[in-house]
């Protein structure tokens, strides 16, 4: 059957039959976060092979497990054995109104190609009329109103931090290892760029060794668009927390 987590601020999904993340309730407000149906899934893999469009990865079998690390957290896991993004973790924080993603990424498993593919995940948030903006040094762009006119880049490199917006509610997105970022076409999908296979006749070309972690975050908020709330949540995601050991002991 279906996998659910949950804490007081956010319940997950987990389904079965699409080995997708179906549904992320915010608890505080009863809104469905996700949607649910879309092509790209909720933080699913995707390719995208020289100028095709982005496609799911079809994982061939998943092992789901739920850790249940109470009182400081729950973890959603899913295994994706012998294939690029190995493992996924959704971690529910106890006190923390916060939803984290960790992807364990196994390089190995890129093979040789002779056109560029571009792997990311796609964060298909439910907010109707949704707007985008992305943190850049100094303040918050509109990727879409703001670029130079003519410009059909749909690449960004952001700060940390990016909103996904109406005026009604918002979510706050950040990321720690993964800035390069694109807007999906119609403009309503928020696209993280995970890892690139080169072809060895690039310049640009690199062997693919070890595993790569990556880190994301988003929160949910009522209400529009605040760029201190959103930059701070970035902030507070890319900076660890600083252990002093005390002259004094017990």
């Amino acid at each position: 059957g279906d996998v659910y987590k949950r804490q007081q601020f956010y319940r997950i999904k987990y389904d079965n039959g699409s080995k997708t993340i179906s549904s992320i309730l915010d608890k505080k407000t009863g809104k469905e976060l996700i949607e649910s149906n879309h092509a790209y899934g909720f933080n699913t893999p995707l390719l995208k092979t020289g100028q095709e469009n982005y496609s799911r990865i079809m994982s061939k079998d998943e092992i789901v497990t739920i850790k249940d690390q109470n009182p400081v957290r729950i973890i959603l896991r899913v295994e994706r054995p012998d294939e690029l993004v190995e493992t996924t973790e959704y971690i529910l924080w106890s006190n923390i109104d916060r939803v984290d993603i960790m992807h364990v990424l196994d390089l190995q498993k890129l093979k040789e190609t002779k056109i560029i593919q571009q792997y990311s995940v796609g964060f298909p948030f439910n907010i109707s009329n949704k707007k985008i903006k992305i943190e850049l040094l100094g303040g918050f762009l509109d990727p879409e109103k703001d670029k130079l006119p003519g410009s059909s880049n749909k690449s960004h490199s952001i700060r940390r931090s990016a909103a996904i917006y109406n005026d009604l509610q918002s979510i706050s997105w950040s990321t720690v290892d993964s800035r390069i970022v694109q807007i999906s076409e119609d403009g309503s999908v928020l696209l993280s760029n995970i890892v690139n296979n080169f072809p060895k006749d690039w310049n640009r070309y690199e062997s693919n060794e070890g595993k790569l972690n990556l880190c994301y975050s988003f929160t949910s908020q009522e209400g529009n668009f605040n760029p201190s709330y959103t930059a701070k949540f970035g902030w507070e995601l890319n900076t660890p927390a600083l252990l002093r050991k005390s002259w004094y002991s017990t």
